[in-house]
């Protein structure tokens, strides 16, 4: 789980002593332990630093952002490219350039949201060209490379991999070849995230994959306060006692505690568990509820509407890639329909669904395209000129 940097910002200089112990609680929860994953950890430290001798590791931090955004042009552009054409490439691609959440997202938090949406744009973009060309044991361990640096980043983009490496073997002329080099992956894979492993094991005394953090994102989303979203009321990054019970239990024991009350609360509520799962999964779609409130006047249904008209144009996408027989479709359905399935356990917030709106720009600007390329064969050239 992240949260605002902006908001940190404000509370670590704010006057009050109760806003600065509140951000130094969140800065300390959230650095350390395996709570994060280790580039991320690395990244939180960097930054909890930046508050005792300046700002300037924060700027670099969120220059480093930008940058992936930047680079995301990249592989989008490539990847369209490889499935849609030169022209629709460069149309996507120049999307990106000016999408909102683009620009927002690597300013807005020190987070992995940018670095994520580019590593699993290149990724995709890695296994299509796998796919269309025979690869040798050296590009079978890039691979693996690429998927242990996106398990220490984002250990939920990891879903991806169970369903990637099956669409490499089904398309696959030599598949007892493939299958070697994907065990060469593994290989790789397991070596990147060993050092974090060992680390886990050293501090805990019990083998930790990588993060240990769900039971707690579980429990605040479902709980008898809950409405089926993030309370933050009892998450120890926001409320002292918490943070004391935190430290007196140990990171293992109040994972383990709070793993207890979400089963607890699941067998006790079953119902309820389910409406907020299906309101999660409705909120990861069409935004979540918050305060759009500007010059009084109320702009969340248009916030919810924007959030909808994306997804629905992107699924569009995805149903004319399918139709038209285009590589990848495979692909593209996984990370729209696999990819969210633990948000809506957990918490459907915009930013986790950065990580595949590369993708879903493609799929958009490919679906206006087709929509845009009916209109013209169904109206008369001269209509349309008029």
């Amino acid at each position: 789980a992240g949260f605002d940097v902006g908001q940190v910002v404000k509370l670590t200089t704010s006057a009050k002593l109760s806003e600065r112990r509140r951000a130094w609680n969140t800065l300390a929860f959230m650095c350390g332990g395996a709570r994060t994953g280790e580039l991320a950890n690395l990244r939180w430290s960097n930054w909890t630093e930046s508050y005792k001798g300046g700002l300037g590791r924060l700027v670099i931090a969120k220059a480093f952002n930008s940058i992936f955004g930047a680079l995301t042009c990249m592989t989008i552009y490539k990847i369209g490219e490889r499935i849609y054409g030169s022209g629709l490439a460069r149309a996507a691609s120049w999307t990106w350039a000016v999408f909102p959440y683009a620009i927002y997202w690597p300013v807005r938090v020190v987070w992995e949201a940018s670095l994520s949406a580019y590593l699993l744009s290149l990724v995709l973009l890695f296994t299509l060209g796998i796919a269309d060309t025979p690869p040798q044991t050296r590009t079978w361990m890039r691979y693996g490379a690429l998927w242990g640096v996106i398990a220490l980043t984002n250990t939920a983009l990891v879903s991806m991999l169970p369903f990637f490496l099956p669409w490499l073997l089904y398309r696959s002329k030599e598949r007892l070849r493939d299958f070697t080099g994907m065990c060469v992956s593994a290989l790789v894979i397991a070596a990147v995230i060993t050092p974090w492993l060992v680390r886990n094991y050293s501090v805990f005394g019990k083998f930790v994959f990588i993060r240990d953090n769900l039971p707690l994102e579980m429990h605040v989303a479902n709980n008898e306060n809950s409405n089926g979203l993030w309370t933050r009321s009892e998450h120890p990054g926001n409320d002292p006692e918490a943070m004391r019970h935190f430290q007196e239990l140990g990171e293992l024991r109040f994972m383990e505690e709070k793993q207890q009350q979400f089963q607890q609360f699941i067998r006790e509520h079953p119902a309820q568990f389910v409406n907020f799962t299906l309101k999660r999964a409705l909120y990861f779609w069409i935004g979540t509820p918050q305060n759009a409130d500007l010059g009084g006047h109320n702009f969340l249904p248009a916030r919810h509407l924007g959030f909808f008209l994306a997804s629905a144009i992107a699924f569009a996408g995805l149903w004319w890639t399918w139709r038209d027989k285009k590589c990848g479709t495979f692909l593209f359905a996984c990370l729209l329909i696999i990819y969210p399935l633990p948000y809506y356990l957990v918490n459907p917030f915009p930013r986790y669904k950065h990580p595949i709106e590369p993708e879903m720009i493609l799929l958009i600007v490919y679906a206006i395209w087709r929509l845009w390329m009916g209109w013209r064969k169904r109206v008369p050239s001269s209509v349309a000129i008029s």
